[in-house]
């Protein structure tokens, strides 16, 4: 509804579901990339950057997301909204936070 909706208003056609999906899914990833930047910087900035890199690539790669981007076809846009949004979440309480 968020990105399907306003898609349609401004083309007329409609998203295709994995596009949508990938959307999502690599904003989430994109949202957990800097959630851990914020926290490296503010928590534990005694860490070096090479296993904050490590972290970021768990985070990238270690996370179903690539799995969703496979083949979306039932839930996978569903699950994807959630998980950035529940990232999206998480990222704002930690600048609340940290501010």
């Amino acid at each position: 509804m968020v990105l399907l909706a306003p898609w349609k208003l401004l083309t007329g056609t409609y998203l295709p579901q994995h596009i949508a999906v990938a959307v999502f899914a690599w904003g989430a990833a994109l949202l957990g990339v800097f959630l851990l930047r914020g926290l490296h910087r503010k928590y534990f900035p005694e860490v070096p950057s090479w296993i904050l890199l490590g972290c970021n690539l768990a985070v990238l790669f270690g996370s179903l997301l690539p799995v969703l981007l496979r083949r979306p076809v039932y839930y996978e846009l569903a699950i994807a909204s959630g998980c950035f949004f529940s990232m999206l979440g998480l990222v704002l309480v930690e600048r609340a936070v940290r501010d």
